[in-house]
């Protein structure tokens, strides 16, 4: 192979280089980042490729090895080959984003959610940035080699890299539509929570303070030796949890329906309608 210059011997010799393309006076040098699954998951390696006149040869930046290919469209086919690779993994990453959107509009999100698109989100976004730098330096090659005899190779795997890296993009908009998504059902759940609990306090607070009342111990009280006392009491607590619950929504359910258009904007109407909605307010939840 073609001496290089030191630092450029130095790039090579990484197991992970930055994606570039640089030109010297007796050789070109192409350096693609690709991206790989293992055990530990997703993780990036390096293939360089220096052009030397006719000579073309690929460095393995993990293994070191060094291969003579035969022409240039023999490089390109490797690119494809490994660029394949790659779409068929993030289509397995696109599989993984629809099952997740449908949980989360069926709302049968699992408990582990969050961490779930957090790495659907993180690996995605690995794949786009990798594609859409590879995609820049293949161009700055292509318009540097404009005599290169692979050109129809060349727009097949420009075609291939733009339209998954947008792809890959659009899959991290999803995630971003389906994380805000999640925190409004969950702020939603939190506010029905609130409510039942308020619903729950209302309805205990009378009960809390008549017990309290009638367990002071003071002469006097009353219904004190009333044999009908325990049901009065019981009486109080009904009616008052009929009024909190059903008579001040029905009272505003006919302001709504009936009052408003019988008495229209009157003076009297808008006074008698302004208290309901204050009453209505003091008892929202």
């Amino acid at each position: 192979m073609t001496s290089l210059l030191p630092h450029h011997q130095t790039l090579l010799a990484k197991s992970v280089s930055p994606s570039l393309y640089t030109e010297e006076a007796d050789y070109q040098i192409l350096i693609l980042r690709y991206v790989k699954l293992n055990e530990d998951g997703l993780s990036e390696y390096s293939i360089s490729t220096v052009f030397a006149g006719s000579e073309i040869t690929e460095i393995n930046h993990l293994t070191g090895e060094e291969i003579k290919l035969a022409n240039e469209l023999e490089f390109w086919t490797r690119q494809r080959h490994r660029s394949d690779q790659e779409i068929e993994l993030l289509s397995n990453y696109l599989f993984e984003v629809d099952e997740l959107e449908d949980m989360l509009y069926e709302r049968r999100m699992p408990r582990y959610y969050l961490g779930l698109s957090f790495r659907l989100k993180r690996d995605i976004a690995k794949l786009e940035r990798v594609l859409s730098r590879r995609l820049l330096i293949i161009k700055e090659m292509h318009l540097a080699r404009k005599h290169s005899q692979a050109r129809s190779a060349f727009q097949e795997m420009n075609y291939k890299l733009d339209s998954h890296a947008k792809s890959a993009a659009h899959q991290i908009q999803r995630l971003d539509t389906m994380q805000r998504y999640f925190e409004s059902l969950k702020q939603e759940r939190m506010n029905v929570n609130i409510y039942l609990l308020a619903i729950v306090s209302t309805i205990f607070l009378p009960l809390n303070l008549i017990v309290g009342f009638f367990g002071i111990n003071t002469e006097n009280l009353y219904f004190t030796g009333n044999a009908n006392g325990t049901h009065y009491v019981v009486m109080i607590l009904a009616v008052t949890f009929f009024i909190f619950v059903f008579a001040l929504p029905t009272v505003r359910l006919i302001d709504q329906l009936i009052l408003a258009r019988i008495f229209g904007r009157s003076k009297f109407y808008s006074k008698l309608s302004g208290k309901i909605e204050k009453m209505a307010k003091r008892l929202e939840v």
